[in-house]
């Protein structure tokens, strides 16, 4: 079953009864709805709308029409913009690090992974995130969709391809600010 849809960097995920959202803006995830099922048309009438600068803000690729801060990000790192408290927290040489959106991924199986959860859902995407600091390290933001049992898990990986140890001293798999 087609239970997620992606178009124009919204990513829409539905089950019997309810509906997750999110858009892909300016590299960033930023949440938009979870709750009763609405239509997918519906849902950029949700969309943050600013109807004044802010002072002492951060504005990706110059546009001032989209302030980073007060932004419900589904993942919150270091360097963002994100004032709040950072979802992951991990030590290395470079001791810092900024994930990016970099692509999503239908997913048909998950037989490879160890997951306390069925791995008989209906629909499945990964969302890679990479370190613009240190190339390598990727952060994927995993949605299973369970259509029947209007159930949606959410949960996260991280990835070190680099050849430096790193010491993960906090890594909450979601932050969901609603």
């Amino acid at each position: 079953m087609d239970c997620i849809k992606i178009k124009d960097g919204l990513h829409y995920i539905e089950t019997k009864n309810t509906c997750y959202a999110f858009i892909e803006k300016y590299g960033f995830c930023e949440h938009i709805y979870y709750g009763k099922k609405i239509r997918i048309e519906d849902i950029p009438s949700l969309y943050d709308k600013n109807n004044s600068l802010l002072v002492n803000t951060l504005y990706p690729n110059q546009d001032i029409t989209y302030c980073i801060d007060g932004k419900k990000f589904e993942f919150s790192t270091s360097l963002s913009g994100d004032s709040r408290s950072s979802s992951l927290c991990i030590l290395n040489e470079k001791s810092n690090f900024d994930f990016v959106y970099k692509n999503t991924i239908k997913v048909k199986g998950l037989e490879n992974k160890k997951l306390p959860i069925p791995k008989k859902f209906d629909d499945c995407i990964c969302v890679e995130c990479v370190d613009k600091i240190n190339n390598g390290l990727i952060l994927k933001l995993w949605y299973l969709a369970y259509y029947e049992s209007d159930v949606i898990v959410r949960f996260s990986e991280l990835v070190n391809n680099t050849n430096e140890n790193i010491k993960i001293l906090k890594f909450d798999s979601m932050q969901l600010d609603i």
